[in-house]
Parts: C-alpha cells; structure tokens; sequence
C-alpha cells in the first residue's frame, strides 16, 4: 500500500520575487478560478453543447498571514507602490516542492484593503490577489519509500 507525505512547510510562495512566510493556521493559501472551465447549454431535443468560458482564465489567490509578521510589511509596501504608481502587478508562484499541485500567475494586483481582526488572541491578515491569468498544474505527491 502506498503512503503519501503531505507538508504544509513545503509548499512555497512567492509574491514579486519575495519569499511569504509567517502562515496563518489552517488554510494558508487558496486559489480559486473566475468561472467554470466550459460552460452548457442543452437544446429542447436533449442536444447538448459546451463552450470555452475565457472569463476562467483569470482568478484569485488568497493568502493568509498571521498579524504582525514581516510578510505583512512586504505586501503593503507592494500595495502602497501599486496604488502611486498604478504599475505594481507582480507575480504568483505556489509550488509543492514534494510533486504536489503548483500554482502560476505572472500578474497579480491587490483585490482590496487589508484588515487586521482584534480580540484575545491575535488575529489574522488576508491577502487576496487578483490574477489576470491563472496556471494551474495538479501534481502526485511522492510515495513514502
């Protein structure tokens, strides 16, 4: 029977060239397409036909940060150049280094303002990009020798 390893610490990402670290628990990043690969329609006689739905080729990325690490600092400094310069897409890279899934975007721009949550513990930052065009490779982890 086979075994696979998985590894939250090895799955890297990068934003602009800057390694991210500093993950919140749980979900640390999530990726999510702008609509349905193909989209159906089916005629009165049962005929059915798909088409390419090209608003799927772009999408979101979701990364979440714990509050106060330095990753925080880095992507409000991209987002603050963004919003003066207007010219501050960066790119996405979320690789599995153990053959799991990578994840590509070459320009990415910040959906919105971040917030921080207070309360007893220390909260959450949620970054969420905007990607013109997303890659999106499944990989298989490797097998426990």
């Amino acid at each position: 029977m086979s075994v696979y390893t998985f590894n939250a610490k090895d799955v890297i990402v990068t934003v602009g060239g800057l390694l991210i670290t500093g993950f919140r628990d749980g979900d640390k990043i999530s990726v999510e397409r702008d609509g349905e690969l193909w989209t159906k329609k089916v005629g009165v006689d049962g005929a059915v036909m798909r088409a390419r739905n090209y608003q799927s080729i772009g999408g979101k990325i979701t990364i979440g940060l714990m509050y106060g690490v330095e990753a925080n600092a880095a992507l409000e400094g991209l987002k603050t150049l963004d919003l003066v310069t207007g010219h501050a897409p960066v790119p996405i890279s979320v690789v599995d280094i153990n053959g799991g899934s990578n994840i590509f975007a070459a320009t990415c721009w910040l959906e919105s303002d971040v917030g921080p949550t207070f309360g007893s513990e220390p909260g959450d930052m949620e970054w969420v990009f905007s990607c013109a065009q997303l890659e999106i490779t499944a990989g298989v982890l490797r097998i426990d020798p």
